[in-house]
């Protein structure tokens, strides 16, 4: 498949003070690594959000659920797990992410 393969997840609030509201986070796995890896997502508020493994090159997700909807309590933590596999398309794994920051600084966003 390629070398580096990542898989990134959006992760949108859907009601409350924070309704539309969007996080994203990956993981990636080198080539030739298996197995299982986390992505923790720390830090959201109690609330009602939608976690979507967006589509990687080279892979497509076992099973039907691309999303899930799940409800967060205050102090609680919630779970959902999404597996892939390697297709037969010969097209090359996503390689890698590249992370870039901005910020807010002045009345302009600013490339940091």
């Amino acid at each position: 498949m390629g070398n580096d393969a990542s898989f990134q997840f959006k992760i949108e609030a859907t009601e409350g003070k924070y309704a539309g509201r969007v996080w994203y986070r990956y993981v990636t796995y080198a080539k030739g690594e298996t197995g299982v890896k986390t992505v923790d997502v720390t830090g959201l508020p109690a609330g009602t959000y939608v976690v979507t493994e967006l589509d990687s090159a080279g892979y497509e997700l076992e099973g039907t659920q691309q999303s899930y909807q799940v409800s967060i309590a205050a102090g609680k933590e919630e779970k959902v797990t999404f597996a892939n596999k390697a297709t037969t398309n010969k097209v090359p794994g996503d390689q890698g992410i590249v992370r870039n920051n901005f910020k807010y600084e002045n009345g302009k966003w600013v490339f940091t």
